[in-house]
């Protein structure tokens, strides 16, 4: 049988195992802090009587800025000397270590948070029980929004992996910010762009009040006076925004993180 330099699922298998037994101290430390900080405040709360649904507030904070924090220390390897050299000959290409790394704090991170915040949530309840009589719901992860929660994490978290592989110091903060920056850039050309096409509905900046009614219930069956076709553009106009957008943050954006991090660790390579 001819070896298979490029991909192998058992060579994936033993990198991913390497990997994740070599950083299990910062998964602990940092499970830790955030379980103890949960604890905490479901606490206080239940103290003073309050019983709403603190645990969804938690989760993404967990999910979120835990999961891109890990995230953007994972290629911290192959920026420390004689640890890089260590690293980059690992038996394994540079396709499984973009993919290994990927499924780690991608579908691992997920898994092992949510299954360790419904286990913080329900040892929160238990002594909220015992200790205030007054308790919170117990975290369920099946709910429509923490699923799209978990979908956003997934398709983004590959940002903050390449942004690892690029940058030797503070590669959260420096990804964060660009990722700011380049936001507010594609922000800022869509308002361009809008006011260019729809010029003739705006006084200086501002929209005029036919159009802004328009605007306002075009997702409703208002009896809205139509100006000049707005109605229909603009309807358009939201579908082709919608596709586009759903093509590039589930698309471009995962995909263009794992072709970032594939390049540059063969630039490390060589």
């Amino acid at each position: 049988m001819v070896k298979n330099d490029v991909f192998d699922f058992k060579r994936l298998f033993d990198y991913m195992k390497i990997d994740f037994f070599t950083k299990n101290r910062l998964w602990l430390i940092g499970g830790a802090a955030f379980g103890g900080f949960a604890l905490i405040i479901s606490g206080i709360t239940a103290f003073f009587g309050f019983s709403g649904n603190i645990h969804l507030g938690f989760y993404p904070v967990i999910l979120y800025l835990g999961g891109f924090y890990i995230s953007s220390m994972a290629y911290s390897e192959i920026h420390m000397g004689e640890t890089s050299y260590s690293y980059l000959t690992l038996p394994a290409s540079t396709l499984e270590k973009t993919i290994g790394k990927v499924l780690i704090y991608g579908v691992g991170y997920v898994v092992l948070a949510t299954g360790f915040y419904v286990g913080v949530s329900i040892l929160s309840e238990m002594i909220n029980k015992i200790l205030f009589t007054t308790t919170h719901p117990v975290f369920n992860p099946f709910r429509w929004e923490m699923m799209y929660m978990i979908g956003f994490y997934l398709a983004f978290h590959t940002i903050y992996l390449m942004g690892s592989a690029w940058f030797k110091k503070h590669a959260f903060i420096k990804t964060f910010l660009i990722i700011i920056v380049i936001s507010l850039a594609i922000t800022l050309v869509s308002l361009l762009a809008f006011k260019i096409v729809f010029y003739e509905y705006f006084d200086g900046w501002q929209i005029k009040s036919g159009p802004q009614q328009i605007m306002k219930h075009l997702d409703t069956t208002a009896a809205i006076t139509d100006i000049g076709g707005l109605k229909s553009r603009m309807i358009t106009l939201h579908k082709v925004f919608n596709a586009v957008w759903k093509i590039y943050f589930w698309g471009i954006i995962p995909l263009g993180g794992l072709f970032g991090i594939y390049f540059k660790l063969k630039e490390a390579e060589v």
